[in-house]
């Protein structure tokens, strides 16, 4: 009998698990949401090590995929840390007025004279693949399918990092909206700023982006990337965007700096029409180096269909510090067109006439550079139209040196007979008395300048006026 027993509860249990099996399979496709809030306040001293990361995405078969990330961590080595962090997160589909990922944080940090230090990164990211074709059988990938001739994509992510922070005060806040439409939205802010008190904060702050757009003929990309350090007054970024471009705004002033501010905007099209073909490019791409001195910047960044930027910047080297500034912005645009009356498979630079010819090569550059510089103001403003075949490009530039600064001192400078000393500040291959006029007008830029001993003739280990007479003796 209980043997018999033992039997019977192995059926009914075998009996269950069927029945189980049998619901979950008419229950399917099963979703799944969650939805989190946290808030945290931190207030220590001493070493600390604070992390979050949460990763979550959404898919609907044959419509829409998107996934969005939000990472973040705070690490010292002693000191004191405050910190207030709210979090929330939901994985579920949601109103458009609402955001998957929110972030807020408010950090301080003082070393406290312990030498310690503080290092701490952040970032957000957006993913969407919007399948525009009709097919039934189209799935859900972030990135371009070469037989899907439908699907668009964008990628974003925005991020920033502390490192060797002895003092300052940081906030952040950064929303995150993916649905794999064109709600998708990723939006992100930071500001630094000196602890109440004090005249600067201290550190190294870097902030940036990365964007890439794809859709049917047409793929933009984009990296724009700023570290300021030395003693910051403030940094300010606000980076936005979606399926329609990216926005980023920055400002910052500086101190004693080092600067390593690059961007490069980049946007490709083609269009096919009846009995012609057309291919268009735009790319923008800004360099800053500087070192010593006051650096004082803002500048805004738009590519959505075309390109925009303005910039404002100013740079001063002092006494105390020294220094030079190295600038380039180079902004383009280009354009291909195969007419109707060419034969198939060929292609030429040109745009199509009225009469639907290839009437010439189609080019436009704008460009501002400058190199060694240790005084300037200066402001430019570019703009690419969005259109597909297009070489317009208009690019406005304004610079203004000190008084008795001559810019032709810009120009790379050459050592004529190898002594290590560079006597042709005009570069033409001689010493010559044009050469003493540009060394006497840029005498105080010269002068405080950080690679003044580029000039030191009389070997007396620095720039003043007797090395002015000694080239003019050697005229």
């Amino acid at each position: 009998m209980a043997e018999l027993s033992v039997s019977s509860k192995k059926n009914q249990i075998f009996l269950n698990i069927f029945i189980i099996l049998i619901i979950c399979s008419f229950s399917l496709p099963v979703t799944y949401a969650a939805s989190i809030s946290t808030y945290s306040y931190v207030d220590t001293i001493g070493p600390v090590i604070e992390e979050s990361d949460i990763y979550s995405s959404s898919c609907t078969p044959g419509i829409h995929a998107g996934s969005g990330s939000y990472k973040e961590s705070t690490k010292t080595n002693g000191g004191h840390v405050q910190e207030t962090k709210t979090l929330g997160f939901t994985s579920e589909y949601i109103p458009v007025s609402q955001n998957n990922i929110e972030s807020s944080k408010i950090l301080t940090y003082d070393s406290n004279s312990t030498g310690g230090t503080m290092m701490a990164t952040e970032s957000l990211s957006l993913a969407s693949a919007t399948n525009l074709s009709s097919g039934i059988d189209s799935s859900c990938n972030f990135g371009l399918d070469e037989n899907e001739q439908g699907n668009a994509t964008t990628m974003i992510r925005a991020e920033s990092s502390l490192t060797g922070v002895t003092s300052i005060a940081y906030s952040s806040h950064g929303a995150v909206r993916f649905q794999g439409d064109e709600s998708d939205r990723l939006e992100y802010s930071t500001h630094v700023e000196p602890k109440s008190g004090e005249e600067y904060a201290q550190g190294t702050v870097q902030t940036g982006f990365t964007y890439q757009n794809g859709d049917t003929g047409s793929v933009t990309k984009g990296k724009d990337s700023i570290m300021v350090s030395g003693l910051i007054a403030f940094v300010d970024r606000v980076i936005s965007g979606g399926h329609g471009g990216v926005t980023s705004t920055d400002s910052s002033s500086v101190s004693g700096v080092t600067i390593i501010d690059t961007s490069y905007l980049q946007e490709s099209s083609e269009a096919s029409d009846t009995g012609n073909q057309s291919v268009g490019w735009k790319t923008y791409q800004a360099d800053v180096m500087a070192t010593g001195g006051e650096f004082n910047q803002t500048r805004q960044l738009e590519l959505s269909g075309g390109i925009e930027t303005d910039w404002i910047f100013t740079y001063d080297t002092n006494e105390t510090q020294g220094g030079t500034i190295t600038a380039k912005e180079v902004v383009a645009a280009g354009g291909t067109t195969q007419g109707s009356d060419l034969t198939s498979g060929s292609c030429v630079f040109a745009d199509l006439d009225e009469d639907g010819d290839a009437t010439g090569y189609a080019e436009a550059i704008g460009s501002m550079d400058m190199m060694g510089v240790s005084h300037i103001s200066a402001q430019t403003s570019s703009r690419v139209p969005d259109t597909v075949g297009s070489a317009q490009v208009t690019y406005e530039t304004s610079m203004i040196y000190p008084v008795q600064y001559d810019p032709s001192i810009n120009q790379t400078v050459s050592d004529i007979n190898s002594d290590g000393s560079y006597e042709d500040l005009n570069n033409n291959g001689r010493l010559d008395l044009h050469d003493i006029i540009l060394l006497f007008t840029g005498y105080e830029s010269i002068k405080s300048s950080a690679n003044n001993t580029m000039y030191d003739y009389n070997m007396n280990g620095r720039f003043d006026l007797a090395d002015l007479v000694y080239l003019f003796e050697k005229t």
